[in-house]
């Protein structure tokens, strides 16, 4: 009698055991391993890119969870359309893919993205996606007005850009495609600025490294009103141009 307990004992434990590992969390896989959630691309869709402009500013990454980590990264083109000219995939160690590169031309292209995980057999999943390149703005000269000066002083004083310190005004656009070249004219009737002039700065060091500045620059040696014609030339094929007219005063 007292064996028939302890073996009903033992078998209704068994019961509650069992009953209990087969409530909630994942299913046990063959061999008794968890399976991995669900490999799943998380990025929304793709930024917009510009003609002859890096991508993005200099890149995008696509993210992905679930399976196993680490990840590699493909794409091909969608059915119908091509991969953007200029623009590639790659993965990164820290498991995202990065779209980096340089549009070369304008489109919408359909792209069909792939994630790859680490599992055995390896798990992957498909998300398509639509990368459109378009054309750069109208070009723009955005550094606004340049101060006055004072004789026997450097101009425009000293500056600080992105820890790069520097003596000028500073000129900058945008639109068009990159990279600018800059000049200046006197206006009718006026003359440039004497000792004054347009440079192209490369600042820079062995830690920050490097920074291309175009600037006014130099020492004022003449006192007087300066009218001035600043123009800025894009890369296109031709050139994309625009100027402004500024007065420059010179004090003694």
């Amino acid at each position: 009698m007292h064996r028939l307990l302890t073996i009903g004992v033992s078998l209704a434990l068994l019961a509650t055991t069992m009953t209990e590992a087969s409530c909630g969390g994942s299913p046990p896989a063959s061999g008794g391993i968890t399976r991995p959630p669900y490999l799943a691309i998380t990025s929304g869709p793709l930024p917009d890119g510009v003609l002859q402009s890096p991508y993005n500013g200099g890149g995008y990454a696509i993210t992905a969870s679930g399976g196993r980590a680490p990840y590699a990264w493909s794409w091909v083109a969608a059915a119908g359309s091509s991969l953007p000219p200029g623009l590639s995939l790659s993965s990164n160690a820290d498991g995202t893919g990065a779209i980096s590169g340089v549009p070369s031309m304008m489109g919408a292209y359909d792209v069909a993205v792939l994630v790859v995980d680490s599992e055995s057999p390896p798990v992957q999943t498909t998300v398509t996606y639509t990368l459109s390149v378009l054309a750069p703005g109208s070009l723009t000269i955005t550094s606004g007005v340049p101060p006055s000066g004072t004789v026997g002083k450097p101009y425009g004083g000293s500056r600080i850009i992105s820890f790069h310190t520097f003596t000028g005004f500073p000129l900058s656009a945008t639109g068009g495609l990159p990279s600018y070249t800059w000049s200046w004219n006197a206006a009718a009737g006026s003359s440039p600025p004497p000792g004054l002039k347009i440079a192209v700065l490369v600042l820079g060091g062995s830690v920050r490294c490097c920074l291309v500045v175009p600037v006014i620059k130099g020492t004022p040696t003449t006192a007087g009103t300066y009218n001035v014609v600043v123009t800025v030339k894009d890369s296109a094929a031709p050139a994309n141009a625009v100027s402004e007219s500024y007065t420059i005063v010179v004090g003694s």
